[in-house]
């Protein structure tokens, strides 16, 4: 998850800037009228920057189906290792019951041998 927050963080410096320049540009208007050759500058660096965003946004896309596709390996394996769990759990109780019955066998069987010997 670490590289997709960097990624959006990425993203809000750009969108950040792109705010930046349009109060630079405000304030430009404000103090004194811009010459073309400055508003053309304005204009390169917004088609830049424009871009980088949509570069940046594709980035976060497929961060994110990474991050979901993780998530869902993730799942599954929670859920084999819960199963496996279960599984686990029926077998040790199968385990016990069988060792408990052979046990009450065995004393059944001392006992009988027990009674049988003071005949």
């Amino acid at each position: 998850m670490g590289k997709f927050h960097k990624e959006k963080e990425i993203l809000s410096r750009f969108e950040q800037d792109k705010e930046d320049s349009f109060d630079f540009l405000k304030l430009e208007k404000e103090t004194e009228s811009p010459n073309i050759r400055t508003l053309r500058l304005y204009e390169t660096y917004l088609l830049h920057l424009n871009k980088k965003i949509n570069l940046q946004c594709s980035v976060i896309v497929k961060a994110a189906e990474n991050v979901t596709a993780a998530r869902q390996k993730l799942l599954e394996a929670t859920r084999r290792k819960k199963i496996l769990e279960t599984l686990k759990d029926h077998q040790r109780l199968k385990y016990y019951m069988d060792a408990e019955k052979q046990e009450l066998k065995d004393i059944d069987e001392y006992n009988v041998l027990k009674a049988a010997s003071h005949e």
